[in-house]
């Protein structure tokens, strides 16, 4: 599976990690003796599902250990253009129906188990689009006071991982609605009201199953989607602040 490594990092004087980045690219920042990111991208060069990465948010480093990375675009400065940037690249050599991995440089805990076990999810069905989720049950037993955003659904309560898949044709129509969603993506409010009304209702009375803003927002968009409920929460354990830096340092030298 070609994959979209996506480590942009638009470096805000208001950003949390400033005064560790000190105006470094995020992607880089040390993490347990590593760059942030070199722990993801030995994590897709270990998974057996990986074929081919793309970086793309940053120019190539020279300290990091590469061998299934052919390419590296600089950062076009929205994580909707680095995605559709790398799809350009990608697309004259990608067959019909075949999928993207896009995933965030800034899941260190991330394993090449953990891809493989959600890689394979996408291989049983033909879907438009998969999104991985973890219960908060399962990331407050794994990282306790981590600070993530849950979303209340009628049967459970749920935070986004950083990864999902996506069949390669998204990227060919267009641009306006992906502009929507992700303009949307951390605000459930928003994303609820882009699929109508009636969903925005049933989401604020936590009416709404998951399964069902799935399938409405894939009828909207005239596509079909999966969600993957994943029992490995380090997949939505991103960087974001320091106290979480300190959470994902502890843990991968523990590893070591």
């Amino acid at each position: 599976m070609k994959t979209i490594l996506l480590a942009g990092s638009s470096n805000k004087d208001n950003d949390p990690l400033q005064d560790i980045t000190l105006g470094a690219p995020k992607a880089m920042m040390p993490v347990a003796g590593k760059p942030m990111m070199q722990w993801v991208l030995e994590a897709l060069e270990g998974s057996e599902f990986v074929e081919e990465i793309i970086v793309v948010g940053l120019e190539r480093p020279e300290n990091l250990s590469l061998s299934k990375t052919s390419l590296f675009i600089p950062n076009q400065g929205s994580m909707l253009d680095n995605l559709f940037a790398a799809a350009e690249v990608l697309l004259p050599r990608t067959s019909a129906g075949e999928k993207y991995l896009c995933i965030s440089a800034d899941i260190p805990a991330v394993t090449s188990e953990i891809l493989d076990w959600v890689l394979s999810k996408t291989t049983q069905e033909d879907k438009d689009f998969y999104y991985c989720v973890i219960t908060k049950e399962d990331m407050e037993k794994s990282f306790p006071g981590s600070g993530r955003t849950y979303l209340h659904f009628r049967d459970t309560t749920v935070c986004g991982g950083d990864l999902a898949v996506l069949k390669a044709s998204l990227f060919s129509g267009e641009k306006e609605i992906w502009d929507k969603l992700t303009r949307a993506r951390k605000n459930p409010f928003k994303m609820a009201s882009i699929i109508g009304l009636d969903i925005l209702f049933l989401f604020l009375l936590r009416a709404l199953k998951i399964e069902t803003l799935v399938e409405r927002a894939g009828f909207k968009l005239n596509l079909k989607g999966k969600v993957i409920y994943c029992p490995y929460p380090e997949i939505g354990m991103d960087l974001d602040k320091p106290f979480q830096r300190d959470i994902l340092s502890a843990l991968l030298s523990s590893r070591k």
